[in-house]
């Protein structure tokens, strides 16, 4: 990893994996509030959309099974949340009422933002 060589410490951690992303960063901020220095911490992810907006059709460098895996499979907020059902620490409803309860809420402010201003050239 690039930042190792500036001397850097750095770790790298399965970013679709939130409980995975806490540990490795909880560890780094509090080495760095001891006064170790910064840190540099790499989540690996994976890209659902395409590179840009025209990228609608990914089948030539991606299949449509392997995305639909990730999406099922390896989404850190599902896994989150079915982990969080499995370890008891919280039931199915409540979690589902807090997902519409913040869904409804983006959407209201996501209506309420004004247009995005034209480019001035």
């Amino acid at each position: 990893m690039r930042a190792q060589a500036f001397g850097v410490e750095s770790a790298t951690v399965d970013g679709q994996d939130v409980r995975a992303v806490h540990s490795v960063a909880q560890r780094l901020v509090d080495r760095a509030r001891a006064g170790a220095g910064p840190a540099f911490l790499l989540c690996n992810t994976y890209r659902y959309h395409g590179h840009h907006v025209g990228d609608i059709n990914r089948e030539y460098y991606r299949s449509k099974q392997e995305e639909q895996t990730w999406k099922t499979q390896r989404d850190p907020i599902l896994n989150l949340r079915n982990w969080l059902i499995e370890q008891k620490l919280a039931d199915a409803i409540a979690l589902d009422r807090w997902h519409d309860e913040l869904e409804s809420e983006m959407n209201r402010r996501w209506s309420s933002r004004s247009p995005r201003p034209t480019r001035v050239r």
